[in-house]
């Protein structure tokens, strides 16, 4: 069976959508998919703490830091393309009363693990979306 080599183009741009509408931009996306240890998904993006995101806790964190708080998320690794590649920066408004390093590392986990999180529902979604094609 030939499969059209962008299969996953739909998938893509739904997540992209709705890593937009959490307030992500800048946003570049990764899969493998080759059936072996490295398979996965992961992202690269960065994060302004907008008011009104449809996330309830990033809502909370926005209300306690305002437009002080910024992210970058990067991938690790050229080898392999899963949810542990991912890294994030935060990065503190230089003009606003700076995190406890307890809450900076708070804040900055949270947010880690919610991208991760984005990451593995994106390669559940791919992975679907193949196995429906294949």
């Amino acid at each position: 069976m030939i499969i059209d080599n962008e299969w996953y183009i739909q998938d893509k741009e739904e997540f992209h959508a709705k890593l937009s509408s959490l307030g992500f931009y800048d946003i570049s996306s990764y899969f493998s998919h080759s059936f072996s240890q490295g398979d996965g998904a992961c992202f690269e993006a960065k994060y302004s703490f907008e008011p009104n995101t449809p996330h309830i806790i990033l809502n909370e964190l926005q209300e306690k830091y305002g437009d002080s708080l910024e992210a970058t998320i990067t991938t690790s690794s050229s080898n392999y393309l899963h949810e542990e590649t991912m890294r994030l920066e935060l990065h503190e408004n230089e003009e606003t009363e700076k995190l406890t390093e307890d809450k900076f590392c708070e804040v900055e986990n949270y947010l880690l693990n919610l991208c991760k999180l984005l990451a593995k529902e994106y390669f559940v979604q791919i992975r679907e979306t193949y196995d429906n094609i294949s």
